[in-house]
């Protein structure tokens, strides 16, 4: 397997390290870590012209993600797993889009902030973007490990290739799956229902 873990130093990237750490993946599994720095406009004023960040405010943020992912790759290499780091620059999903795609990723991993609706609206969800336009399947993790698994089928070709990597991954045998299907049931509006 070929595993990207999307991570930018918050305590929800950190889970998901820790999650991608507990699973037991096969053993010919190639781990890469990446961290994106997202472009910054441009800070302006008299002190400083409109020039871009100043030179040592941008290798502090280099410097901390190139740590950063040293660290993750550091913990995740230590039971002898196949793994590569890189800090990258760009739009965040979309670099990360990017990258799982040029990595031939078979699983892209990310972190979820739980940011709420109007968060999320304001602020955006890379996870969100990440799900909607990945070339892969995509775990989100909100928790450190993986104990059991909800498989939402509608009977469509994304719910058969869901169901397709669960039973087909290693890392889902031995986890108990609860099935769940719903029904919309569509009733005229002159119902009153």
């Amino acid at each position: 397997m070929r595993v990207l873990l999307a991570f930018d130093g918050s305590a929800a990237a950190t889970d998901a390290a820790a999650l991608v750490e507990a699973i037991a993946w096969p053993t010919d599994t190639v781990l890469r870590v990446v961290s994106v720095i997202e472009p910054m406009l441009p800070m302006a004023g008299p002190l400083y012209g409109g020039a871009g960040l100043p030179q040592d405010v941008d290798e502090a943020i280099t410097g901390y993600a190139h740590d950063a992912v040293r660290g993750v790759v550091e913990r995740l290499g230590s039971s002898g797993r196949s793994i590569e780091g890189d800090v990258l620059r760009g739009r965040a999903a979309s670099t990360i889009i990017d990258d799982a795609r040029d990595f031939g990723a078979d699983l892209l991993v990310v972190g979820s902030r739980g940011h709420g609706t109007i968060a999320s609206l304001l602020l955006g969800s890379v996870s969100s973007e990440v799900v909607d336009h990945a070339p892969c399947p995509v775990l989100v993790a909100r928790t450190t490990e993986l104990t059991r698994v909800v498989f939402a089928t509608d009977g469509s070709a994304s719910a058969q290739a869901a169901e397709r990597v669960l039973s087909s991954w290693p890392i889902f045998r031995g986890l108990p799956i609860r099935v769940a299907s719903v029904v919309d049931i569509v009733r005229p509006w002159v119902t009153g229902i």
